[in-house]
């Protein structure tokens, strides 16, 4: 892959984190911001969260990227996990420290016991199953990097069992599963038909969705646009439109600005894929050091950003508090840099000396 093409997809992953800050900072906390619902249902504000999903379109493509390149199951996840954790590990600590002097943050001071789950990567909600305690998320941002782990594991293990066509299209039906069976549950169409289908199809249905399947249409559809770019072929663009299309009538639930803005973010990615021109855009500096921090950006900024808001408006009142909102942005990703250009590599170095260390004395 060129140089060109991993800078356009830093572009797009700075495209995403950029969009989602704006949604946190505008609307999703609008009943707490000191300028209050004043711009919650502007598009680019209202219609942010599908940061989220141009993500998962993204790692979807990065992921079976990186399955080529790995020789093993094993050895596939240690990679995933050396490069998500260091990032994780710090920016937890650097929430759980600072929230003290944060009281303003929507979610309220964090547990200690929050801690595991962003740090294991493990849905809250499974933690809680197992042990029978109460587990919470640090961040609610955190929710997305669960899914992606399942889709991490979900993928490995099907790409290094049936290889890399099964598992894209394993990915697909999974989800197409998930929507069929929870649309015939919601229309209670298995009463009619015939009451002893609905067991069956609920336990189907719940299996798929702990397993992250809802958003496996997103992943599918990136995945498939690595493989048209690997090797072109009609049939994998067309697969992969017709995902798109059908993963934009199902988030947005028949709303019609959300459909409008889940096509265009997807139609983005696409053109980025196969256009250069498209990718010139996306290759900056300011994409570049966008996408460069995404990670860490998304990890701190949502309680801590919408607590400075709210706190700079009490120190120094503005009649226009929204203007507050590109200092916060500025002063978050500050220390996002701070964390992907001084901390997260040497840490990562640290932890994979250690790894080689302790595998090579077995």
């Amino acid at each position: 892959m060129s140089k060109q093409r991993l800078e356009y997809l830093d572009g797009l992953r700075g495209l995403a984190i950029l969009w989602v800050l704006l949604y946190h900072f505008f609307s999703r906390w609008a009943e707490l911001i000191p300028f209050g619902s004043t711009y919650q249902q502007w598009l680019i504000f209202e219609m942010g969260d599908l940061g989220v999903n141009l993500f998962f379109l993204i790692s979807g493509f990065v992921i079976f990227m990186t399955l080529e390149r790995c020789d093993n199951l094993v050895g596939y996840l240690y990679k995933r996990w050396l490069r998500l954790f260091p990032a994780m590990l710090l920016a937890s600590l650097l929430i759980f420290t600072t929230a003290f002097w944060l009281p303003e943050r929507p979610q309220g001071l964090p547990q200690a016991i929050n801690l595991v789950s962003g740090l294991f990567f493990i849905d809250p909600y499974w933690l809680a199953r197992a042990t029978g305690w109460t587990f919470g998320s640090l961040e609610g941002a955190f929710w997305s990097l669960y899914i992606e782990f399942k889709f991490y594991v979900v993928a490995g293990i099907l790409f290094f069992r049936f290889g890399a066509k099964v598992a894209w299209l394993s990915l697909g039906l999974m989800y197409l599963l998930w929507l069929i069976c929870g649309h015939l549950l919601a229309a209670n169409f298995v009463d009619v038909l015939s009451p002893n289908f609905k067991l069956p199809l609920n336990l189907v249905h719940t299996l798929l969705h702990e397993l992250g399947a809802k958003y496996y249409g997103w992943f599918f559809a990136g995945a498939g646009l690595y493989l048209y770019h690997q090797k072109p072929q009609r049939r994998l663009l067309l697969a992969t439109i017709v995902m798109i299309l059908i993963a934009s009538a199902d988030v947005a639930a028949g709303q019609h600005r959300v459909l409008i803005s889940a096509l265009l973010v997807s139609c983005w990615m696409l053109a980025c894929v196969l256009w250069q021109p498209c990718q010139q855009l996306m290759t900056g500096r300011f994409w570049w050091f966008f996408g460069f921090i995404s990670y860490p950006l998304y990890l701190i900024h949502e309680n801590m950003g919408v607590a400075l808001l709210i706190k700079l408006q009490k120190w120094h009142p503005l009649s226009h508090s929204e203007l507050y909102v590109p200092l916060v942005m500025l002063l978050v990703s500050m220390l996002a840099w701070i964390i992907a250009r001084y901390a997260e590599v040497p840490l990562r170095r640290i932890l994979q000396s250690a790894f080689t260390k302790l595998s090579s004395r077995q």
